[in-house]
């Protein structure tokens, strides 16, 4: 009994779990083209290639003891792609996608990222109080009354650029970048949960990579950078992303300057405690040196239709989960 349970133990699939958090099966990041064909392409790689299952969750369907209620598995059978419910699962290997912390309380799972390396990257104030001395200066407000004690306490002039944002928000949403005399009470419905923070002025010139607004994105998949881009604004605004006004170009990771080496060595010993993790970190340059603007703990899989760099990128994530699920 005891060899043949040893030997029908060896024919067991791994699992990995992609979670994402809303709870429809063709919905984000699935309804955008580019992302259903990326997550598509890997897993069909991950399955075809090795003894391992991926399945899609959505919503919080976790039970305990690593077992989800429902799920979803890609159809490789069929020229469309297509998705087809699936039944309770237990996995060995959470890739954490959410967007919405609805998974805060799964903490007997082995996950990419876990949750508190997860939090440190989303609260943007953590990670300015884990790293003060590479981070413009920051602090917390919950009121308009706040905000001018504040200004009065930083010494800002009516013409001084500041910056405000929703703490919890990603995609730049919500981010004010004005002169401190023209943000009024009615700048925000909510003041609960804002940052208060100085502008940095990225104008400085970097040798051979920009010479304008700019902020340098750098991809880092368990103490290895993967890919950086250079992203720049429209020459009407400060906003550089992906759901703002911008223009990206890709830099040679050999190009990358030495002093922005050495800064994100330190960040990646501190945030190694968090292995397996996968993160991208912005900077921007300022007089002042190299400035952390944020950790992002859920940089998307690239498109060819997005990035040359595209298929290195997504191997090393589709690399990162068969490594760690076995």
């Amino acid at each position: 009994m005891f060899r043949y349970f040893k030997k029908y133990k060896k024919i067991f699939m791994k699992k990995i779990w992609i979670y994402f958090s809303s709870d429809e099966k063709f919905w984000y990041p699935f309804n955008i083209e580019e992302y259903l064909e990326s997550y598509y392409n890997i897993v069909k790689d991950i399955e075809l290639n090795n003894k391992i299952e991926v399945y899609i969750v959505r919503w919080n369907l976790y039970e305990s003891k690593w077992v989800f209620s429902n799920s979803y598995r890609f159809d490789f059978t069929k020229e469309k792609i297509d998705i087809y419910e699936s039944w309770k699962i237990k996995v060995d290997l959470i890739f954490n996608r959410d967007n919405e912390n609805t998974i805060q309380l799964i903490n007997d799972c082995k996950i990419i990222n876990n949750m508190e390396f997860d939090n440190l990257c989303v609260d943007k104030l953590k990670t300015y109080k884990k790293f003060p001395k590479i981070s413009p200066k920051t602090c917390y407000i919950n009121s308009y009354s706040e905000f001018l004690e504040k200004v009065e306490e930083f010494e800002f002039q009516e013409n001084d650029m500041i910056v405000l944002k929703k703490n919890f928000e990603t995609e730049w949403k919500w981010i004010f970048i004005w002169e401190a005399g023209l943000v009024t009470e009615k700048s925000y419905l909510d003041w609960n949960d804002i940052l208060f923070q100085e502008f940095i002025d990225s104008s400085v010139w970097i040798s051979w990579i920009v010479d304008w607004l700019h902020d340098i994105r750098l991809s880092i998949i368990n103490w290895k950078i993967i890919n950086s881009i250079v992203r720049k604004p429209k020459e009407w605004s400060y906003l550089a992303n992906i759901s703002q006004w911008w223009s990206s170009q890709m830099v040679s990771i050999d190009k990358i300057p030495n002093e922005l080496v050495e800064i994100s060595l330190k960040i990646m010993d501190w945030i190694k405690k968090y292995t397996p993790y996968l993160v991208s970190v912005d900077f921007m340059n300022s007089k002042n040196w190299f400035k952390l603007v944020e950790l992002n703990s859920r940089p998307w899989l690239l498109h060819p239709n997005w990035s040359k760099n595209y298929l290195k990128f997504n191997n090393a994530i589709k690399h990162m989960l068969i490594d760690w699920v076995k």
